[in-house]
Formats: structure tokens, C-alpha cells, sequence
């Protein structure tokens, strides 16, 4: 028995079958109709829906001349199909219509081509469909488009695919490879788009990182680091940092640099193709000169070569080495860590405090032989030094944000306890380090206060830390005092930092007092949001 027609599906239906119908009249009845069908659609209003407004019937909607129209339409199609996988399309009919989509006008109706199509992607024989009736292609192209979110949302879909083995097939095709270059070809735009997804295709695996360099597929990436045009170089050089090496581990803190360009094989290309000597390059003394430092373009392609450095930051020891001995990275950033300039200056403590996230590299700066790592040393023990000497506004919060991740305790470092107690204590904050911190904590600037209250939580990871904090009543008076964070965030955030010191005092010895651990234990239970009740009191008047 078919499902008895719902009256928001009639309305529609009457309005379709009525040529002098209105366009507001069709797009308030679609919309009233995909209200209707729940959220997420129900499979049985669906099947109502069908029987009364087939989706064929929607088809001829998607050329009206109305924005708001073809919008509604594909949101109203795009909820109707959501109840079917791929074989259900193709047993309706469908894939001429995703073609006619793909070479659609209307960035709406390729979005909504394209969330189908992602039906496709989750598995092999749904790709294979995809290639035979030759609509990958039209995905590839559709890279292209004006629109930007279409082409990310593409894009997006071709990596999805390339994570299965019909999705490579694919892709290493030669058409497809063909196809792909002479796109780069058109415009600035949709060669960065390619050089995008190229970078994040080569980090899916090690051999995915073979064939797109064994395709030629990074040529133009590269001849690109080299350009004359600092804007096309700049940019090259950012898109180079994303290329994922897929040989080095996951980082899953929340908080993490991004992982780039590390490892054996991300090493091993930005030697071999003569960017990571384009890097140098661009930030050697000699090749710097003051007035560059007021040029905004070299200015950006400056601290772009320098974030670039940065992603070097998980290699192993004997990288590292090679680094220093070959390369001068951290003389370089030495260098550009006095600048005045505050948009290198925070490009240059982004990289350094990036470099010594990896404990190999802090490791080297306790060496039995202190001149060995002189230029690592310097480099290292310059940033407590900017602190002291006072940072503001970018430089700041990028030190912070840093400076946070290097000084995390975990189980990786629990040996550097040592160099990151002296880091501290050459902050030299005034009139403490920490009441410093506590002071810039207090104010109301978002992304300080965060950044703050993240190094005060790395800091307190440590047993030096905890007792640092502790030893400080000033400190702890502002701890348990509530009424200093008013924000959400600020809120959460003080709540952590309690929680990390509870932590490092019950997992090690450090003779709290327990009066304080209870106060400690008592916040911690309260919650972030705790507000402390008073009692009323009422006076008797005379």
C-alpha cells in the first residue's frame, strides 16, 4: 500500500504542474516540504514525499533564472536522496543527471552533484562506476570552478577517494595526470588549488608520496620556490609546508603545530629538490637587507621561509644534526629573533619554539660539551631573554602559544626538567614570573588570556612548576579567587590549570600543604562554572 500523500508534498506537486506559478510561492512550498521530512530525513515521509513529487519533476527547476530557487531546489533534492547509497542512484537512473550536474552553472546544483557523488567514495566498485562512465574526470575539473567552496568541496572528494585503491587507479591515470597539469596551467588560482591537493595527496602513504613525485606532479610546485614573483614564491613555499610526510607520527594534542613536511621522505624532497636551499637562501644575512624588512612582500615571503623551518621540527637526531651543521637553521633564526619588526620577529619565535617542541632538540642544549650546539644553545636560551626584555601584541601570544608546547611535561621528556626549570627562571618576570602571567591573564584580550593560561598549564605540568605555584600565595590567592575570569573560556581554562597542579601534586611528593591541596581538590570537584552562594542576611530595623 502506498503511503498516503502528505499535504505539503501536494502544495508542491500543484505548483509544479502550473506553469503561471510563482517562484516565492515554489521555494516556500520545497521549503515547507523538507521541513517536513524531519532532520535527518525519515526513509518512510521520503517514500510519501516521491509519490506525490517524483525527483525528476525538480530537475527542471534547476535552470530557473531565480538564485533562490535553484537553491532551495538542490537542498530540497539533496535531503530527499540522503536516505540512498550509490546503488540505489544508479538503479534509478541517476548518473546522467550527476553528469548534467557537473557541467551545471549554478555552484548549487555542482555542490549538490558533488554530495552525491561522495555517496560513490565509500568504496572501490563505487569509484569504478565513477570512471567508467567517465564522471571522475568531471570531479577533477569541477577543481577548477569559480566558486570556491565547490572547488574545495571537490577537492575534497578526490582525497577521499584516493584513500581507497580505485581512487589511485584513478588518479595516477594518465588522462587524469594529463588533465591535472594543464588545469595548474589556467590561472594562478587553480594552481594553487592543484598544488593543494597534490600536497595532501602525497601525504596519504609513503608510496602515494613515490608515485606523485614519480607523476612529475610536483614540478611545478617546485619551479615555483624558485620563482622571481615573491608573492607565487611565498605561496609555493606555504604549500610545500603541508606536504604531510606519511613516514612520521600522528601529534594528537589539540593544541599541536601543524605536522608537515618531516620525516624521511618530506626531508629527503625539500633537499632533493632544491627548496630547502631556496629557503636558505631567502633568509640568509647577506641576502637580507634592512630595507626589506619595510617591503610587505618580502616581508610575508620572509616569515613564510621561516614557518617553513618550523615543520622540520619532529626529525630525527641525525637530521637535526644536519640542520645545524649544514644549514645554520638556528643561527638563522637567531638572527631574526632580535628584529623589530614584529610580523618576522613572531615568525621567528613561531619557528624556534616550534624546533624545541622536539625533545631531541632541547636534549642537545644539555650536551656534555656546550659548544657543541652553540648556535641551538644561543638560539634557545634567547627567547626567555625577548620575555624579560619585554614582547607585545603578536610577538607575545606566539611566544606564549610556543613556549606552551615546548615546556608540556610528557613522557617523552620527563628528563628535560632541568633546562625547562632554567628557561623559566630566566623569564625574570617582574614582579614574578608568575604573577606576571597572572597579570596578563587578567586582561581582556581572548587570545592572550588563552595563550596564557596554556603555559601556565604546561608549567604546572612539572613537579618544578607545581611547586613554584604553590610556594606563591600571591599566585594562589588568584587561583581560587573565581571573580577574575568572566569569559567562558577564561573560565575553563583556570579550571584546567587547577586540575594540572592537583595532578602533578598527587602523582609526585612535593609536600604540599593540606590545607592548599584541599582547596585545590575542593575546585576541581566544584567545576569550571562554580559560583559560591551567600547567605542572606536580614537586617531588623530599630
Amino acid at each position: 500500500m502506498s503511503p498516503a500523500p502528505t499535504p505539503e508534498a501536494q502544495r508542491l506537486a500543484r505548483l509544479l504542474s502550473d506553469a503561471g506559478s510563482a517562484h516565492g510561492d515554489i521555494v516556500r512550498a520545497a521549503q515547507d516540504l523538507m521541513h517536513s521530512l524531519g532532520d535527518p530525513a525519515e526513509p518512510a515521509k521520503v517514500r510519501s514525499a516521491l509519490s506525490t513529487v517524483p525527483i525528476k519533476s525538480l530537475f527542471d527547476l534547476l535552470g530557473s533564472s531565480e538564485p533562490s530557487t535553484v537553491e532551495v531546489t538542490c537542498d530540497l533534492i539533496d535531503k530527499l536522496l540522503s536516505p540512498f547509497d550509490y546503488t540505489a542512484l544508479v538503479a534509478q537512473d541517476m548518473l546522467g543527471f550527476l553528469i548534467e550536474g557537473y557541467n551545471h552553472f549554478s555552484p548549487f546544483v555542482r555542490r549538490l552533484a558533488i554530495k552525491q557523488t561522495d555517496k560513490f567514495a565509500t568504496d572501490d566498485s563505487g569509484i569504478d562506476i565513477l570512471t567508467s562512465q567517465n564522471i571522475y574526470p568531471l570531479i577533477v575539473v569541477t577543481m577548477s570552478f569559480q566558486d570556491t567552496q565547490t572547488a574545495e568541496m571537490a577537492i575534497d572528494l578526490i582525497v577521499k577517494m584516493y584513500a581507497l585503491p580505485s581512487g589511485k587507479r584513478a588518479f595516477h591515470d594518465p588522462n587524469t595526470v594529463v588533465m591535472l597539469k594543464q588545469l595548474i596551467s589556467t590561472s594562478d588560482t587553480v594552481k594553487f588549488r592543484g598544488y593543494e591537493l597534490i600536497a595532501k595527496l602525497a601525504g596519504e602513504s609513503a608510496q602515494s608520496f613515490d608515485a606523485i613525485e614519480r607523476l612529475g606532479l610536483f614540478n611545478d610546485l617546485v619551479n615555483d620556490c624558485k620563482s622571481t614573483d615573491v608573492l607565487i614564491r611565498m605561496n609555493a613555499f606555504e604549500v610545500v609546508a603541508e606536504v604531510r610526510s606519511p613516514q612520521s607520527p600522528s601529534n594528537s594534542s589539540p593544541n599541536a603545530f601543524p605536522q608537515s613536511i618531516k620525516g624521511p621522505k618530506g626531508f629527503a624532497f625539500a633537499q632533493k629538490s632544491g627548496i630547502l636551499k631556496e629557503i636558505i637562501n631567502v633568509l640568509a644575512a647577506p641576502n637580507v637587507q634592512e630595507d626589506d624588512l619595510k617591503d610587505v612582500t618580502k616581508v610575508l615571503l620572509i616569515c613564510s621561509a621561516l614557518k617553513f623551518i618550523a615543520t622540520f621540527g619532529s626529525l630525527d637526531s641525525e637530521r637535526i644534526q644536519l640542520l645545524d651543521d649544514k644549514y645554520k637553521i638556528y643561527s638563522i633564526c637567531h638572527q631574526y629573533l632580535h628584529v623589530e619588526q614584529t610580523s618576522v620577529q613572531s615568525a621567528a619565535i613561531y619557528s624556534m619554539t616550534h624546533l624545541i617542541t622536539n625533545p631531541n632538540i632541547l636534549r642537545l642544549c644539555l650536551a656534555s660539551q656546550p659548544n657543541q650546539h652553540l648556535d641551538l644553545t644561543r638560539a634557545t636560551h634567547t627567547l626567555p631573554r625577548l620575555w624579560r626584555e619585554g614582547l607585545s601584541g603578536e610577538p607575545r601570544i606566539t611566544w606564549l602559544r610556543g613556549m606552551s608546547q615546548a615546556f608540556e611535561c610528557t613522557e617523552d621528556n620527563r628528563d628535560l626538567a632541568d633546562i625547562t626549570f632554567q628557561l623559566y627562571e630566566e623569564m625574570d618576570g617582574v614582579p614574578t614570573t608568575l604573577q606576571q602571567l597572572a597579570n596578563l591573564a587578567k586582561q581582556p584580550v581572548d587570545d592572550q588570556q588563552v595563550s596564557v593560561f596554556a603555559f601556565l598549564t604546561a608549567i604546572a605540568s612539572w613537579r618544578w612548576g607545581a611547586l613554584e605555584m604553590l610556594s606563591s600565595p600571591a599566585f594562589m590567592d588568584y587561583l581560587f579567587d573565581r571573580s577574575t575570569e568572566s569569559s567562558h573560556s577564561g573560565k575553563v581554562w583556570k579550571y584546567t590549570l587547577v586540575q594540572t597542579i592537583l595532578n602533578t601534586v598527587e602523582l609526585i611528593d612535593t609536600n604540599a600543604p593540606l590545607d592548599v591541596v584541599d582547596k585545590l581538590t575542593k575546585y576541581v570537584k566544584d567545576g569550571p562554572f562554580y559560583v559560591s552562594r551567600r547567605p542572606n542576611v536580614d537586617l531588623e530595623s530599630g
